[in-house]
């Protein structure tokens, strides 16, 4: 029997997406689309003359991409197509190209590979084959045909199904609460080697005779202990972020995740743990912490937040790389109530959530960087929020401890719940890439047993995989399974979370098969 390791046009069909990402989803069983072009910016050399006669190369540089472009090709229906529709729009929208090896060509999640040409305008639109009035003794009319020319945003991103892989974040065995990339993409050249979006990654966890925090400088195939640690032997890490503060330096920002007597408190290295953290008190309330892992969210090093824990759920702002703190004034919370993530798209549009997983939900909103923080005008649900990602001024996304996943598309006027292919009894945490690819993780029951699982959508919120890991949790789920998630890329997910059956705290590498 052939084993079939290559794609050919007839394992592939068009979907498209004409009201945008997190909406119906169209295939286009009768087109054609033949090729697509990318192109990625013309590269110049600047030469130089040498004393022996020869050249040399001393400078290249390389154009900006310019946008993608395609053509679909259709047999003219009687009825209007969608393509048509689109047309009279003069929208954009999605336009994905999926291949199959098996299975029905009309379920959008039963793909091998795809492709995504991201807001896809078309530009024009030619016929072919309109009418024929003269004809030979046995002729057959030809199709009418029309011909739509797309043009689209670079770039064209392609996406495969995910594979697990378990890495161990040497000897912990207390819950991962948080994790975080301090990559800065690069290739090989004068800045240095070659950098991946998330081959320097840092991970905090909770106290196992001192608080923890990990890294790794080779995409997680190895993980070892910061030489110094930020806080007392009792006190758990929460929450971490990374930023530049300078040309070659990288801060890490860590906040508390315990109450100590004292106020909230937030650490930070400036050489990756190695020599003792620098601490700064934030705010002067007694047993002020950070409750999880989106408690701290940096922009950069002038936009940083972080949130509270129950009883507090204060915002905090630093404009300074975290050496200093303002307090935002948010709205005050009830009793037992709690900020567990907050979230800017840019320095105006935010979000934080949180609440009483018993009582009611916590969820603010700000325009203007925090400066006004204000209770949404409805919330999705009246439990505690766990993950916010706000895409723009009008959309946002959020994860609850119940497991829920709710949207807005009206900054927060209305909220939408989205079923889960499979409903987890817990969602820990959001990320995203982009409108289009967005991961959540957190918990799924089998029997007994609580095992990780993560979700991830390539059409905005529409449709959602999901992989469940065969390992269960080891104990009782402290937190939310798996508690924090990274998106390198669409097609790298990182997530962190809680001991497996095995001795090894969850840091879990979704990738597909081979890379």
């Amino acid at each position: 029997m052939t084993i079939q390791s290559y794609f050919d046009e007839g394992m592939g069909v068009v979907w498209v997406q004409p009201d945008g990402p997190n909406t119906a989803m169209h295939a286009l069983l009768c087109v054609d689309l033949d090729g697509v072009t990318e192109p990625q910016g013309d590269v110049s050399l600047q030469l130089c003359r040498q004393a022996d006669r020869t050249w040399a190369t001393v400078l290249q540089s390389q154009g900006t991409p310019s946008q993608v472009t395609f053509d679909i090709v259709a047999t003219k229906a009687i009825q209007r197509s969608w393509l048509q529709r689109q047309l009279e729009r003069r929208c954009p929208m999605p336009v994905y190209v999926q291949h199959s090896t098996c299975g029905r060509h009309d379920v959008f999640l039963n793909y091998d590979a795809g492709e995504l040409m991201e807001s896809a305008t078309i530009t024009s639109k030619a016929k072919g084959n309109m009418a024929k009035g003269r004809a030979g003794e046995g002729e057959t009319p030809a199709p009418t045909t029309e011909t739509f020319s797309f043009a689209a945003h670079t770039p064209a991103y392609e996406y495969y199904p995910l594979t697990i892989t378990v890495q161990e974040c040497d000897v912990e065995d207390e819950p991962l609460r948080d994790i975080v990339s301090c990559s800065t993409p690069q290739c090989q050249g004068a800045c240095g080697a070659l950098v991946d979006p998330c081959d320097s990654m840092q991970i905090v966890a909770d106290a196992t005779g001192i608080a923890d925090g990990y890294a790794t400088a080779n995409g997680g195939a190895l993980w070892t202990a910061w030489a110094s640690q930020p806080f007392a032997a009792t006190e758990d890490i929460a929450s971490v972020v990374c930023f530049d503060i300078d040309r070659t330096t990288k801060r890490i920002l860590v906040a508390r995740g315990t109450a100590d007597g004292g106020p909230m408190d937030v650490a930070y290295s400036d050489n990756g743990g190695a020599t003792a953290w620098t601490t700064v008190a934030v705010g002067a309330l007694t047993d002020e912490y950070a409750a999880h892992g989106g408690a701290l969210w940096a922009l950069d090093y002038r936009h940083i937040w972080l949130v509270t824990g129950i009883d507090f759920a204060n915002v905090y702002f630093s404009a300074d790389g975290g050496v200093t703190w303002e307090d935002q004034g948010a709205p005050a919370p009830v009793a037992s109530q709690q900020l567990m993530c907050v979230h800017f798209v840019d320095v105006n549009y935010g979000m934080a959530v949180g609440g009483n997983a018993a009582a009611s939900g916590l969820y603010l909103e700000t325009s203007d960087g925090g400066a006004h923080w204000s209770t949404m005008a409805a919330e999705p649900s009246a439990t505690l929020g766990t993950g916010v990602r706000v895409l723009d001024a009008y959309r946002a996304w959020v994860t609850l401890a119940n497991g829920g996943l709710w949207y807005t598309n009206d900054w927060a006027a209305t909220w939408e719940q989205r079923a889960l292919p499979v409903t987890p009894n817990a969602l820990g945490d959001i990320d995203n890439i982009n409108d289009h690819f967005i991961s959540v993780v957190g918990e799924y029951v089998v029997g007994a047993a609580h095992h990780p699982i993560m979700y991830r959508t390539v059409n905005g919120g529409m449709d959602w995989e999901h992989y469940l890991h065969g390992t269960a949790f080891s104990e009782t789920v402290e937190y939310y399974g798996l508690n924090s998630v990274i998106m390198c890329g669409p097609n790298v997910v990182y997530a962190v979370g809680e001991e497996l059956v095995g001795g090894v705290s969850a840091v879990l590498l979704y990738q597909p098969a081979g890379w």
